[in-house]
């Protein structure tokens, strides 16, 4: 677990399908906001 986090937390940004999504994903992860209902992460 102590890997996967890290790893796995790095490229779900890049998986997101616009920079809004990424901000809004970012915000939420940071505890900043909501997390949208429409946040979907692409397939790997």
């Amino acid at each position: 677990m102590a890997w996967d986090l890290p790893v796995l937390l790095a490229g779900a940004a890049a998986r997101l399908e616009s920079p809004a999504a990424r901000r809004g994903f970012m915000a939420w992860l940071a505890g900043r906001g909501p997390l949208s209902p429409k946040t979907a992460l692409a397939p790997w």
